[in-house]
């Protein structure tokens, strides 16, 4: 099953959501911060949980990725650790960024404390999503990662 799965290349397409969708929640939260409308607030929030799923099934599709990386060029073992240390991290700010939405929509108590760590670790996710997205592009364009070279 796992070669098979390394054989459809998923990780490539499925690091672009937790990115978008990251961004477009932290816009939404500034869109909020701007305007007061609830909606922007919520849809944030929705979008954030989607970004979580989205990080999880990128970060499992990272495994059989790593498994074809060396292809064609030899990658060191050092940067694909770095960039798997790097994207659990991520999958674990996305993960409790996730719960301090949930907890703040649903709190009737201490609605600002929550309400704050949420847009700390809103802002933390979207920094690890660009590192962690940095890095992997580094492993490609650098190291050759995954890159078949013809003839």
């Amino acid at each position: 099953m796992l070669a098979f799965l390394s054989t459809l290349y998923l990780h490539p397409p499925l690091t672009a959501f937790p990115l978008a969708l990251l961004v477009t929640a932290a816009a939404l939260e500034a869109m909020h911060l701007y305007k007061r409308k609830i909606v922007f607030n919520k849809i944030g929030k929705y979008t954030v949980i989607i970004a979580s799923i989205f990080t999880g099934l990128a970060y499992l599709s990272g495994y059989p990725a790593s498994e074809s990386a060396n292809r064609t060029f030899l990658v060191s073992d050092e940067a694909i650790s770095w960039h798997h240390t790097m994207g659990r991290v991520l999958l674990i700010t996305t993960f409790v960024c996730s719960a301090f939405a949930i907890v703040e929509s649903k709190a009737k108590y201490y609605v600002r404390t929550f309400r704050v760590l949420y847009l700390i670790f809103l802002i933390a996710s979207l920094l690890m999503v660009l590192y962690t997205g940095y890095l992997g592009g580094k492993l490609v364009f650098e190291h050759g990662a995954g890159v078949y070279a013809s003839g």
